[in-house]
């Protein structure tokens, strides 16, 4: 548990020592390079939001709590060199002449370096000291806080932990750290379980947390306004996320930045989200940010907000693309007995994967045709791309023939997060599927720009990085390489990039699986050969436009 520190004459008097001054952009520009070289940038997720982000985003959340801003309690969980904190104190400054620090509006941050919360003070400092305030006075008032420390064991979902530094603020707002599931060590996750139960997840970013967190401090019609990855609004892990947002919070308005790099030169899909407790809106504004331009309209405030109904955003997933897909009288492709299978992951890829021919020296009974991502052709797939080297427990009696090959890998494959109780350090990870893989089937990469759906010929093992469906239905393939199927995954997968412009798909094993089938995908024996017959000459024939726009007619007939 960390201490906590509030404002006080000690952390006052210890700011000042620092004699020196830094301009604004001289205080973020060091702490930011502070940050990269202690690795806080990583181990806490620091990334300097833009001054006109931060404006926009206040600007947002005073239209929706329908208060001025000095009228407004404010509160910042994780506020880096202050950006927020400062943007929010200046915007109230040029709003009105303010003639004493009481006049300024509540503002409260929590900051858990102590690079960032010092920085947070001298700018806050020097931005009063031009407008002949003191941020003593402001201090004394009891209208600024700053907490150093953890935010999220302040106000936390479980816990009393902490109660006299509990805030309340009209809005809570700010860039929580975009911290990956997998840099978590151990300890703060079980942190984390005990203090946010109800959305723990193992496989949740850090960031995920702190609407949680925020759900907690703002009052009734008050209001949370983050940015953040979008991956939240899609992806399978964060549904306890989803559900619990469901129950406790509202989006009120969505501005989707997607993958322009408003971060400088971090390329990473992101999305500015406005929620509140209640609302009797049936709509929730969106705009989708597609190029630099877009994202310029956000920032000089002339956007044109689409009305999404409420209903798009789910516990399952919340899809704001205002696709027409008509989902009625269908049930999943799981629900039809199909199996979507993960590919093969060795423990140590490089020891087991290798070019065809390559391992021309052992026994055929040693070796498994294979393919890759990259090999696998859309519609069908004749020929593996790859070897693998079929070490399992069943044949290890055989191992000391490839040993040679696998004993440069030796100590990965023993040590960490590869050991196991296999028998023999050789064998691959337990599979309970390999003879699956031994028949034809479909499969598909993970990521792709467009559908890849491929009929496997070549019945070939297949590696991660791809998945398969043990099936060979050729009207199944041609449904899932159909337009029905690209609106479908392009409104419910997350994606890198824009989904609707050159970016390109996550067709993760849970997106496929609950994908729509029509009821009587197994008994509409005519569309079922309409399909069948348009499949065949694509496949014998290659792509276009003109079977395609066959295939789509029949598809569309099976979803009527």
């Amino acid at each position: 548990m960390m201490s906590y520190y509030q404002i006080d004459e000690s952390i006052l008097a210890k700011m000042t020592a620092n004699t020196t001054y830094l301009s604004y952009d001289e205080i973020n520009e060091q702490y930011v390079e502070n940050s990269i070289e202690s690795g806080r940038n990583q181990s806490q997720g620091v990334v300097a939001t833009p001054d006109e982000i931060v404006r926009f985003m206040i600007e947002l959340s005073i239209e929706k709590v329908g208060k001025r801003i000095s009228e407004t309690r404010w509160y910042d969980p994780c506020s880096g060199s202050g950006k927020f904190p400062y943007q929010i104190i200046k915007m109230a400054l040029e709003e009105s002449e303010v003639d004493s620090e009481i006049e300024l509006p509540e503002v409260c941050f929590t900051e858990i370096s102590e690079d960032g919360y010092f920085a947070t003070l001298r700018n806050i400092k020097n931005l009063l000291s031009n407008s002949g305030l003191c941020i003593d006075k402001y201090v004394a008032s009891g209208r600024l806080k700053g907490f150093l420390g953890d935010a999220l064991e302040i106000n936390a979902q479980s816990s009393s932990l902490l109660s006299e530094n509990d805030i309340s603020a009209d809005v809570v707002i700010g860039n929580p750290p975009y911290v990956r599931s997998n840099r978590l060590d151990k300890d703060y996750k079980i942190k984390l379980k005990s203090l946010y139960p109800e959305i723990y997840n193992g496989s949740e970013d850090l960031y995920s947390y702190f609407f949680a967190n925020a759900s907690n401090i703002i009052e009734d019609k008050g209001v949370v306004c983050f940015i953040s990855p979008q991956s939240f609004m899609k992806k399978k892990s964060s549904e306890p996320l989803r559900t619990f947002l469901d129950k406790h919070l509202t989006p009120l308005c969505i501005v989707d930045l997607d993958e322009n790099k408003v971060f400088g030169k971090v390329s990473l899909h992101t999305v500015i989200t406005c929620l509140a407790k209640s609302t009797n809106d049936q709509f929730v504004e969106y705009y989708h940010a597609f190029n630099s331009d877009d994202v310029n309209r956000v920032i000089n405030g002339n956007v044109s907000y689409e009305k999404i109904d409420r209903n798009s955003v789910s516990i399952k997933g919340w899809d704001l693309s205002k696709s027409d897909i008509n989902t009625q009288n269908t049930k999943t492709l799981k629900d039809f007995g199909f199996k979507v299978r993960s590919g093969v992951r060795p423990a140590v890829k490089k020891a087991y994967v290798y070019d065809i021919g390559e391992l021309v020296n052992l026994p055929p009974r040693l070796l498994k045709n294979t393919i890759d991502a990259k090999g696998i052709k859309k519609w069908c797939s004749n020929h593996s791309t790859k070897e693998l080297l079929f070490l399992i427990e069943e044949n290890r009696e055989d191992h000391h023939l490839a040993e040679s090959i696998v004993k440069p890998y030796q100590e990965q494959l023993i040590t960490g997060q590869n050991k196991t109780t296999r028998k023999s350090w050789m064998s691959l990870r337990a599979c309970a599927y390999y003879d699956e893989m031994n028949k034809e089937k479909i499969i598909y990469p993970d990521i792709s720009k467009d559908l890849k759906f491929s009929l496997d010929k070549s019945q070939s093992c297949v590696l991660d990085g791809a998945f398969f469906i043990d099936t060979n239905d050729m009207v199944l393939l041609g449904i899932l390489n159909s337009n029905f199927a690209l609106d479908y995954f392009r409104a419910k997968c997350t994606s890198l990039g824009n989904a609707q412009n050159k970016g390109r798909l996550r067709m993760k094993k849970y997106f496929v699986q609950d994908f729509p089938m029509p009821m009587d995908f197994l008994t509409n024996i005519s569309i079922r050969e309409n399909i069948c017959n348009a499949v065949k000459d694509i496949i014998e024939n290659g792509e276009s436009k003109e079977n395609l726009a066959t295939l789509n007619k029949y598809v569309n007939e099976f979803y009527v």
